[in-house]
């Protein structure tokens, strides 16, 4: 037999193999999830795809802030039709492959595109771009579409419930939090910088010029301000550019050149952006020294925005000082102040004697308007309002002011009512607080007009506490008679409900309350606790009465109508010490509910005195950098940290909650002992801040027990949805499960990384042709874990290139004693270094040691590659075959995807039978055969 023939059988069977392998790998989910395909990648599954089969293309940047928000979406999308075997959803990175982009027609970022069955062009998704929407639209396709059974279509489930829904988002949610500031590299700081549609404010930095961390800490809280306003990153762009990166296509771009950095660059938006290129900052020194409010006051003289640190408006917005003043000098002019003292009085004359005066007024206004609308200092709009207003003001009768107070009215009950609405548009406020703040010049010079004000701002305060509390935000403050009478009648009606509920109290029996909205309003009732017992409730009206009965301290009883669903209901306690913190007339968000497994008069007695105590002084512990580690860190607590900012607008609106929060942990059944609130002023902190990869405020974290794993909360920020998470974590961490959990998934799959402790890392110290990155890391440290997956990808890539090289980590925290001996840790993660060679030649390499959170593994890459010494060569058999691996598993995952037939389990058994017989016939019939030969071969050569 020819040595061909020798090798035909088990190669053969090999091949078999490597076929069953790579399409059993290939066909763990039928479906095509593509996160980032090529032109040829597009070709391939997209243009070419089969004649049944439809696709969901997203075209993304990946420094656009709306496909990051959207991320988490996509991936449920993919998962949702992981088993269809006739769909294909797939990302297109756009700022990546330009001409592919181009070719599609994309304008902006993210766009989405549906491929219908046969359709060879696309069409444009315009709708929301919500996974549940989606993943609707894309059902009916495969319906239509009809490749997969009716069975398989029907079996895609699409969460609905929001319970569900929460799970499904945290399943697949990311943990990094998005920062402020976009860093751009040489690829992305074209696309970024030159967005015509958007202003830009570019920092141009050098790693390790003095003071650069002050610069960007202020440079940073000027763009989180700019968040917090509604300005960026829709408007405005805050960016971040290595003076090297920078320096390289400074000439190419046409961008201004720079001597030092940090410096600061402003691009405005616009078609001509290029030519109107303006250096804020130009001198380093200057730029270290640089304040945040300093930053913004030149941003808001070169983008038109007026905002303070902190994202609030300036009490200057939309006050034009010229035609304030010109206003000014009119009531103020010595002709008019010799007739009348005040402008009341001599509008109450109908500014008898000096209408000449006002009339010049108004033309001057008039002709000022004309004259900085012209040069575009003013808009349109704006001028024509203070005109309107002043011709109000001046009206002799009193019609004037009153429209002016009705007008004051609205804006004050919207600016009011936007925090708890959380709906209206950030551009929509602004405006109403700049015509809110134009009319302050008016009240400067009428008493009466300032005292109108002040009542109807109390009102209206009054207005939107009840319609909180009745939930009827809609029944806006419009200045219409017949609107205002009409909301009032309401209040009025739901203010009588409160009195006979309190009478009702007082006489020692239950109210009843026939309308929901009723019941909601006299759970509301500030100074009291109110017990609200649905009909049809677990708990019998006897036994309400009873309660009723025995008149318990401070206690109204509330038969509240049926409720809607079918299961009886629990009812469901309002604290009068959550209201008291929650504003007047306010019901808390998060109401006590029957927690208790009897219903009888004892049980049920015990649990309201029980209820009605008093909250402690405060619940949430406030820490510092000294007690951080103590509290956070104590392995016998769940303990959920928020890192705020004493700045920060949003921090402020979470405080209330988060004590609200924090004061019933104790009425939820939970041991306040072992489950704790905390916060932190992580900007007052730096090394903590540093620590746990604080880039924006507020940002919860939840320190799990036992073990300290740090898990970021993605969730909602009220004291419902704050105790709702925290209450299941605690549980999981009670229970064990979580630690078994991760216990078991720590079993599976293959590991890359070398887990050490000081013992073997000596052993392996003492092995000279091995050179060895350590990463020693604490299991507590949020940026250790966020490093984890991506480090194993560092260590199977050297792994497959590199036996000379060990990618390890070491718990620094567990062998704390032993580690600090050797090396000195400051923060986590640390990353330490060995070259290869004898105990004589090696040395710990420490330069490393700045990397923090922000690592960037692609340089880390290069560094080990660098100071590992010359790779031993891979033996040339063992690359080829790496290489007919990977081609082979690229060609039969494709292949895979095209079978016009269903590959079963017995297509599995079959094909692994004859590959198996094949490879073991070949082994037989080779392996005897070359013993022969050689044995010929020694005894030819004895012989000779």
């Amino acid at each position: 037999m020819s040595r061909g023939g020798h090798w035909r059988q088990p190669a053969i069977g090999l091949c078999l193999w490597l076929v069953i392998g790579v399409v059993l790998s290939g066909q763990t989910t039928r479906a095509l999830f593509l996160p980032d395909l090529s032109p040829t990648g597009f070709r391939n599954y997209i243009e070419n795809r089969g004649n049944d089969t439809i696709a969901a293309v997203k075209v993304y940047a990946p420094w656009c802030h709306h496909c990051q928000d959207m991320e988490d979406d996509w991936n449920i999308l993919g998962n949702i039709f992981a088993d269809l075997s006739n769909v294909v959803i797939a990302s297109i990175n756009g700022d990546k492959h330009v001409k592919l982009r181009e070719s599609l027609g994309v304008t902006g970022y993210p766009t989405i595109f549906l491929y219908d069955k046969g359709a060879e062009k696309p069409r444009d998704w315009k709708y929301a771009r919500n996974w549940g929407l989606l993943a609707m639209e894309m059902k009916r396709m495969a319906q239509e579409a009809g490749g997969s059974t009716a069975s398989e279509v029907e079996s895609v489930a699409i969460p609905q419930s929001p319970t569900l829904l929460t799970e499904y988002r945290a399943r697949y949610a990311r943990v990094t939090k998005q920062s402020p500031i976009i860093k751009l590299d040489e690829k992305s700081l074209t696309a970024v910088a030159f967005d015509r549609s958007r202003d830009v404010v570019l920092a141009v930095t050098k790693q390790g010029a003095p003071q650069m961390s002050s610069f960007m800490k202020a440079f940073a809280e000027a763009g989180t301000s700019f968040v917090v306003a509604g300005h960026s990153p829709n408007e405005i762009v805050f960016a971040e550019v290595d003076a090297a990166t920078y320096n390289q296509i400074q000439e190419k771009e046409k961008l201004p050149p720079l001597k030092s950095a940090p410096a600061v660059l402003f691009l405005p938006q616009g078609p001509d952006k290029r030519t109107k290129i303006d250096t804020l900052v130009s001198d380093a020194g200057a730029a270290s020294k640089m304040t945040a409010a300093a930053l913004i006051d030149l941003v808001n003289a070169k983008a038109g925005t007026e905002i303070t640190v902190g994202g609030a408006l300036h009490p200057q917005a939309g006050r034009i000082p010229q035609l304030d003043s010109i206003i000014a000098a009119c009531f103020n002019d010595a002709a008019f102040r010799a007739k009348y003292p005040s402008y009341d009085e001599a509008r109450r004359a109908n500014f008898s004697g000096v209408s000449d005066l006002i009339k010049q007024t108004d033309q001057k206004l008039e002709d000022k308007v004309y004259e900085l609308s012209g040069d575009g200092t003013l808009s349109a709009v704006q001028g024509n309002f203070y005109l309107k207003t002043f011709e109000k003001f001046v009206d002799p009768t009193s019609e004037g002011l009153k429209e002016i107070v009705q007008m004051i009215g609205r804006y004050e009950h919207t600016l009011e009512e936007a925090p708890l609405k959380k709906s209206m548009q950030a551009s929509h406020l602004r405006e109403f607080a700049r015509m809110r703040n134009l009319m302050r010049i008016f009240e400067e010079h009428s008493e009466e007009l300032r005292q109108e004000v002040e009542k109807l701002t109390r009102r209206v305060k009054s207005l939107v506490a009840d319609s909180v509390t009745i939930d009827i935000l809609d029944d806006k403050f419009r200045g219409d008679d017949e609107t205002r009478e009409r909301f009032a009648e309401r209040v009025r009606t739901l203010s009588e409900a409160r009195a006979e509920a309190l009478a009702a109290a007082s006489r020692g029996q239950p109210y009843r309350a026939r309308e929901a909205v009723v019941a909601q309003a006299v759970a509301g009732i500030r100074d009291k606790h109110v017990w609200v017992v649905p009909k049809g409730s677990i708990i019998p009206n006897e036994v309400v009465f009873k309660v009723a009965e025995q008149k318990l301290p401070d206690l109204v009883v509330v038969l509240g109508p049926a409720a809607q669903e079918q299961a009886p209901q629990k009812p469901a306690f309002y604290s009068k010490h959550d209201k008291m913190s929650s504003g007047p007339n306010a019901a808390p968000a998060e109401p006590l509910e029957y927690t208790e497994n009897a219903t009888d008069l004892a049980t049920v007695t015990r649990y309201l005195e029980r209820a009605m105590l008093p909250p402690p002084p405060s619940s949430v512990v406030e820490l510092t950098d000294k007690t951080f580690a103590k509290v956070a860190l104590d392995k016998g607590k769940t303990v959920m940290v928020a890192f705020v900012a004493s700045w920060c607008g949003h921090c402020k609106r979470l405080k209330p909650e988060y004590e609200k929060a924090a004061a019933i942990i104790g009425r939820r059944g939970l041991d306040p002992d072992r489950v704790v609130m905390a916060m932190i002023d992580a900007d007052k902190y730096d090394r903590i801040r540093d620590e746990y990869a604080i880039q924006g405020f507020p940002t919860i974290k939840l320190f799990h027990a036992s073990d300290n794993l740090v898990e970021d909360y993605q969730g909602g920020r009220s004291a419902a949805e704050l105790l709702s998470y925290l209450e299941s974590k605690a549980q999981e961490d009670a229970s064990g499960k979580r630690l078994q959990t991760v216990d078991d998934e720590s079993k599976g799959g293959r590991k890359f990384v070398q887990e050490l402790t000081p013992e073997t890392l000596d052993a392996l110290l003492e092995q000279p042709d091995k050179a060895v990155l350590l990463m020693l890391y604490a299991p507590w440290c949020g940026a250790c874990q966020r490093l984890k997956a991506s480090y194993e990808k560092l260590a199977e890539y050297f792994a497959s290139r590199r036996e000379d090289v060990v990618i390890a980590r070491l718990d620094a925290d567990k062998h704390a004693s032993e580690v600090e001996q050797r090396i000195k840790i400051e923060h986590y993660p640390t990353f330490r270094f060995w070259r290869k060679g004898g105990p004589e030649k090696r040395a710990m390499d420490e330069s490393l040691d700045e990397l923090r959170y922000d690592v960037d593994l692609v340089a880390l890459r290069h560094f080990v590659e660098e100071h590992a010494g010359t790779p031993k060569p891979v033996p040339l058999g063992r690359r080829i075959f790496r290489r007919l691996l990977t081609s082979a598993s690229d060609l039969l995952g494709y292949l895979s995807h095209r079978m016009p037939f269903q590959v079963t389990t017995p297509w599995y058994l079959a094909m692994l039978s004859l590959s198996t017989v094949f490879l073991v016939y070949g082994l037989i019939r080779v392996l005897p055969t070359r013993a022969r030969k050689r044995a010929l071969h020694t005894s030819t050569k004895k012989t000779e």
